[in-house]
Order: C-alpha cells, then sequence, then structure tokens
C-alpha cells in the first residue's frame, strides 16, 4: 500500500534555533516487508544564535528518502539540506549481499556568525557501511578547514587557517570505537584512539606534540612540546590528564630548561 500527502510543523526547535513553519510533501509506502519514506521540507521564519542558526538561515529546505527493511535494517536512500550557509548531499544503498552503504559531503561556510572572531568554512566527507544485519557500521570521516578561526587565539595560532581531522571508526548499538584520529594544524599534531560507551564514559588514549610559545599569565613555554596522555570521565564532565615535555619554561626569576610537565584538565558540576 502507499499513502501520499502533505505536511506541516509549527515552532520546530533545535539547539538554540528555531522554525517558524516546515512544510512539505509526504509519502509513505509498504511492500514485500519494507517501509519506504519519502519526505521534502521548506522551512520559513528561522532564527536563533549558534552554528545551527548560521548555517541554516532563515529558510532551509531538504528532501530525505529512507527504508525500514525488512531484517529491521534502515537504509538511507538520499539526503539533501541546504542552508544559508550549509549544503550537505549524501546517498546509500544496498548491495547483493546485503550490505548497506553511505556516503556524503557536507559543506559549512559563513562561519563568522557562530562567535565573535570566527570565520571561515569548513567541510566533511564521510564513507560508511554495514556488511550483514547485527554487524557493526565501519566508518572514515575527513574534516577540513579553509581560512578557519574558531576566535580563540591560541587555538587559531595552533590549527592554523586549514586544519584537518581523520576519524576511522565503527558504531555497534550506542559503543562507538575509535580505530585511529589524527589532527594535523599549523603548530600542532595529535593522533589517538578508545572507546565512547553507550552510558557516555570516555576512555582515550592520545599523543600529541606542538610548537610554542604558550602563554600562561606570566608564564611563557617556549619553543617545542610534545608528550601523551588520556581522556576519560564522561562526556558531561570530561578529564584530560596529559605528560609533556617542553623545550623551557620562562618563569620570572626562574627560567627551566628540559621542564617535564603533568598537567590535568577537568570540567567540575560548577
Amino acid at each position: 500500500w502507499r499513502m501520499a500527502g502533505s505536511m506541516s510543523l509549527a515552532q520546530v526547535g533545535l539547539a538554540g534555533y528555531s522554525l517558524a513553519r516546515a512544510s512539505g510533501p509526504l509519502e509513505v509506502s509498504r511492500r514485500a516487508g519494507e517501509w519506504s519514506v519519502r519526505a521534502g521540507l521548506a522551512g520559513t521564519g528561522g532564527r536563533g544564535s549558534g552554528f545551527a542558526a548560521t548555517v541554516l538561515g532563515a529558510a532551509p529546505r531538504a528532501v530525505f528518502e529512507g527504508a525500514r527493511l525488512a531484517d529491521g535494517r534502515l537504509l538511507l536512500k538520499t539526503l539533501r539540506v541546504d542552508g544559508q550557509g550549509l549544503t550537505l548531499e549524501a546517498s546509500g544503498g544496498r548491495g547483493l549481499l546485503g550490505g548497506l552503504t553511505f556516503k556524503g559531503r557536507a559543506q559549512a561556510s559563513n562561519l563568522a556568525g557562530v562567535r565573535p572572531g570566527a570565520a571561515g568554512s569548513a567541510a566533511a566527507d564521510w564513507t560508511a557501511g554495514q556488511a550483514k544485519a547485527g554487524d557493526p557500521w565501519t566508518f572514515s570521516t575527513d574534516l577540513q578547514g579553509d581560512r578557519f578561526a574558531t576566535g580563540y587565539p591560541e587555538i587559531d595560532r595552533l590549527l592554523g587557517a586549514r586544519p584537518r581531522i581523520h576519524v576511522q571508526a565503527n558504531l555497534a548499538g550506542r559503543r562507538l570505537a575509535v580505530g585511529s584520529a589524527t589532527l594535523a594544524g599549523t603548530a600542532i599534531k595529535a593522533n589517538g584512539s578508545g572507546v565512547l560507551a553507550p552510558d557516555g564514559g570516555l576512555t582515550f588514549k592520545i599523543d600529541w606534540s606542538a610548537d610554542g610559545p604558550f602563554r600562561a599569565g606570566p608564564v611563557e613555554i617556549a619553543g617545542k612540546a610534545s608528550g601523551s596522555g588520556a581522556i576519560t570521565g564522561t562526556l558531561a564532565l570530561p578529564r584530560a590528564d596529559l605528560n609533556a615535555d617542553v623545550a623551557s619554561i620562562d618563569i620570572p626569576r626562574l627560567p627551566l630548561k628540559d621542564a617535564h610537565l603533568t598537567l590535568s584538565f577537568l570540567r567540575k558540576p560548577d
């Protein structure tokens, strides 16, 4: 059977962004135990602050086609989103042996509206696949900035205008296992791997190197720094413990050479 019509949603909100109305065609069908959905939405009256408001703008549009297969798996066939500063195109399919694939690209431009000092654009490419029902999804993602800036001077010095992140991971249920994650910036390089547990627990190991100088009040860490560390805790209350070897630390009246530091960063409930 097949049902075709239209839908209209009022006062849709997400992450500090809201639409006065979103409407468009909707089609739902079922055949041989498989459900299919096609939808197109055009938004009006978009407003808000932050990343979502900056890239979606006042009148975003989205087209979606997906299916729930007879074995319970979800297949995303087509997804396109167009906003004031966002273009996203993705497609998926099913192979002869039952495997699912999903790939796409997203481009976010005009990041200046995200926060004071932010600028440039960022793009993400990804591929994902699942061999059979019950197997984890494996995926690979590349993110790259262009004339990119966050508005935080020290972070922007380390990352530079064209930072790049590459991630390889698999997702089984709500458990995310990151086999490899690399960050390459102008003055920093980092590698990591670990697991995000279903309850939000973090267990990650990292190693990194960066070029100074780093300043904290009257203290300056000059030259190169490198080390290893761990990211633990939870998404709500993360903790990073880093071991750092630095060429020199310039403390007033007490300069240090070849120093070793243990740094701990904690987010407390307040």
